[in-house]
């Protein structure tokens, strides 16, 4: 069961997730739809050639949420899809230590009425607190071969757990933020022919490492990204990205 009578951060720390809703505007939405192409959506740093892109994913109430929850993150990786991933039940950290973790953070904009058949995004709440052995669960074949052989044993682990499965049935303009080590999923569609537009961000600071065994404050990393200014830029007062 969710509670939902909390505020949207304390939901945010306790579920692993947060919606905003109604949180871009139509205008911003429209403008980068009119710009991108097949060429935009599999490039991971087209937000440095498009602006449309930061005006989304570095948007005020973004950066206003990230800060509520202690959070100094910065835009890394942007990907636009016109239907569901299709991507089975994963992490986006997918490092041993548990502070990446933490310093990892995903973003999911809805670019418009998302329909339950078309494949929502599905998430396991609470599952960003799952005592697992991520040594096991992301070793890799061979080193920076990115095969995971993770899937298997996250079905597992859900199946044990029997959590239920919350679907982000989103209407335009809303966000779902989450945790790096929560569980997600892009389901299977039900109708191969209805679109799910979607605009997804990345977000991670000098903490979403190996190494990383605590981390400061929201002013202090917070100061850290006005400060580097070799590594980060900060978009209109709004949010801070990867150079």
């Amino acid at each position: 069961m969710i509670d939902t009578d909390m505020s949207t951060v304390e939901f945010y720390l306790e579920n692993g997730f947060a919606i905003l809703h109604n949180a871009i505007d139509s205008e911003a939405i429209e403008n980068y739809i009119r710009m991108c192409d097949e060429k935009t959506w599999n490039k991971h740093d087209a937000y440095l050639e498009h602006p449309e892109i930061l005006d989304i994913l570095c948007s005020g109430k973004i950066q206003d949420f990230f800060y509520s929850a202690g959070m100094g993150v910065a835009l890394h990786a942007t990907r636009t899809l016109e239907q569901s991933s299709k991507m089975p039940w994963h992490h986006d950290s997918v490092l041993e230590n548990e502070v990446a973790g933490d310093n990892y953070i995903g973003v999911w904009v809805a670019l418009e009425d998302i329909d339950e058949s078309s494949g929502p995004l599905e998430l396991i709440a609470k599952s960003h607190k799952w005592d697992l052995d991520f040594g096991k669960l992301y070793k890799r074949d061979s080193e920076w071969s990115g095969d995971y052989n993770s899937y298997e044993l996250l079905v597992e682990e859900i199946k044990k757990r029997n959590e239920p499965i919350f679907k982000f049935l989103a209407k335009k303009g809303d966000i779902l933020i989450w945790h790096g080590r929560l569980v997600h999923r892009g389901a299977e569609p039900i109708n191969e022919r209805l679109t799910r537009k979607s605009l997804i961000g990345h977000y991670c600071n000098m903490y979403s490492n190996e190494g990383s065994k605590s981390y400061p404050s929201v002013e202090k990393l917070t100061q850290e990204l006005e400060e580097n200014v070799d590594i980060f830029s900060r978009w209109k007062n709004g949010g801070y990205y990867f150079k």
